[in-house]
This record gives C-alpha cells, structure tokens and sequence, in this order.
C-alpha cells in the first residue's frame, strides 16, 4: 500500500508584518520520513463530541494527491503574489476544485490566481467560511468569473448576499449543521455563538486536513467537530486561528488541547497572530508549516 505525506513547496519567503526571530528554516522539512511511519503522537484526552456517524476515507488511486494553494493572505509566502487582510485558498481534489473563501478584494484575488496560473473556470465549488468581509468580499467578482459553481454559505449570512450568488447565476446551498460537499470534502456546519462559522475538512489518504477561515469559535472546537465527521487522524490544520490577542496561558491551552486531539501538522496564517505563530512552531517543532500568500501544500504519495 502506497505511503502519503504532507509537503510544502516553497516557493519563496517575504514578510508583510513585522520581523520576528526565526524558529523554524524557511525550506519546510519532510514532514514523515520516507522509511518510517509518522511519529506517535499523544492519546486524545478531550471529548470529540456526541458519537455521530462519520464518512471513511475513500479508496484512491495510487496516483492521487490533493493541493491545497493559499491564495489570499495578509502573510506573504510567494514573492509574486499581493497581500493584503484576509484568506482565501484553493482546493484542488479528485474530480473536483474547490475555493475555500474569497478573501476581501475580488481584484486581488483574481490576480494572484493569474500570477500561479489558475483558471478561475477551473473551480466547481466555493465555500464561505463567515460573514466577515475580509472572507466573503472577492465573492462577487470571482462569480462574475465564474458563475457556474454551488456556493456553500451559512444559512444565517443575509439574504442580500444570497441573492448576489443567485444573481450571478451560480447555485446556492445554505448550510446549517454538518453536510458532505463530495465523497471527501465536508462542512462542520455553522459552529460559534456570536460569530457563525464553518470549517471545510477533507478526508485524504494521510488522515482529515481542516481548513479554517478565522476559527472563531476556537480552534480545537471546529477540529473536535471536524473529528466527528471524517475517520482516521486529523493529519493537517491551516488557515487562521484567530488568536492574535492571546495571552501566553490562553496560547498554551490551545496548544495542548490541538496536540491532545492527535493533530499532526499544523500551518497558521491569517488572523493568528505572529506570537501565536512562533509559539506553535515552538510547540510542532518540524511539524509547524509557514503559511502565507502563495504557499502549497501537497498530499501526495510518497516517491
């Protein structure tokens, strides 16, 4: 049976906020050594939530990999690419391609696509993770790009905003609880009580990768949901963490509790915070991965 890991490709590393002291080297390490297994991680100590039925990750061929491209981000990674507030990454799986928020700019974010080569018709399905503009804003210039997606957004975003992805002629589906996009992709549902929020969880061959926006309601809670509805490890988590305001207890906390959830590999960007940053790079040691604008991650089998 075919190994998988998780790589980044480096493409380049620029600064947009301002400079801390390194912890990690910028070319990204191999994350599972090609002749040995992943490393044993502690057993999960908190509750994942009430049992509720949960989706086996599909047989693929040997072949398969899935990319993930961050392509809107306040963090620079790919010298090329602009920056600026907010988060929007690609999703590249089998049979079909996902966008995972919009970021703020609609302008932006077709252009970094341009730049990498990405063809806006190419993708099949958005997904908005919250309100915030910063997440939603390029949506209805990327939809004047291409209307022929299903946008996935929360039930409770205002229906102006659902008549503008209706308007473009695209499909809407308004998301509660938690729903299958495809045979890998996943919504948790609407998480969070004051600010409503949904993370996109994919079952690969290496375990669930969860992808966050802002991860308003926490970190660890949408990784607990995520938990509930993909089987095997939860090999990847990225995106913004939304902990830039956190204390050093607060940081600690969230540090162990992802780390009691077996989460292999983490990537921060966005909204987490630079001393967040460093203090998970401190915490996942090689398994910490630089995120930012530009930045792929490949899931692929092993060479």
């Amino acid at each position: 049976m075919s190994k998988y890991l998780v790589m980044g490709l480096v493409l380049g590393l620029v600064s947009c906020a301002p400079p801390v002291t390194p912890v990690i080297t910028p070319a990204l390490p191999t994350v599972v050594p090609a002749a040995s297994p992943p490393p044993a991680l502690p057993a999960p100590t908190q509750t994942r939530g009430p049992s509720a039925p949960t989706a086996e990750i599909p047989w693929l061929e040997a072949n398969t990999m899935f990319t993930l491209t961050v392509l809107y981000d306040n963090i620079a990674y790919d010298a090329r690419l602009q920056t600026d507030w907010g988060f929007a990454c690609l999703v590249e799986g089998p049979g079909q391609t996902l966008l995972f928020d919009t970021g703020g700019k609609g302008d932006l974010l077709l252009q970094n696509m341009r730049t990498l080569g990405l063809d806006p018709q190419a993708v099949d399905t958005v997904v908005l993770s919250h309100l915030h503009n910063d997440h939603t804003g390029g949506l209805a210039s990327f939809l004047a790009a291409n209307p022929h997606v299903t946008v996935y957004l929360l039930a409770s975003f205002p229906a102006a905003l659902k008549e503008t992805v209706r308007q473009a002629g695209a499909t809407l589906v308004e998301v509660d609880g938690p729903l299958a996009l495809n045979g890998w992709a996943h919504t948790t549902g609407a998480l969070g009580t004051q600010i409503r929020e949904q993370a996109l969880v994919l079952a690969t061959p290496r375990g669930s990768v969860v992808l966050t926006g802002c991860a308003h309601p926490g970190i660890a809670a949408m990784v607990r949901q995520a938990q509930t509805l993909v089987s095997g490890d939860t090999c990847l988590a990225l995106g913004g963490f939304h902990l830039r305001d956190a204390n050093a207890a607060q940081l600690s906390t969230v540090i162990a509790e992802l780390q009691a959830l077996g989460v292999q590999q983490i990537a921060p960007s966005h909204c987490t915070g630079d001393a967040a940053r460093q203090a998970f790079a401190e915490a996942f040691g090689p398994a910490y991965l630089s995120s930012g604008a530009g930045q792929v991650f490949v899931i692929a089998p092993e060479k």
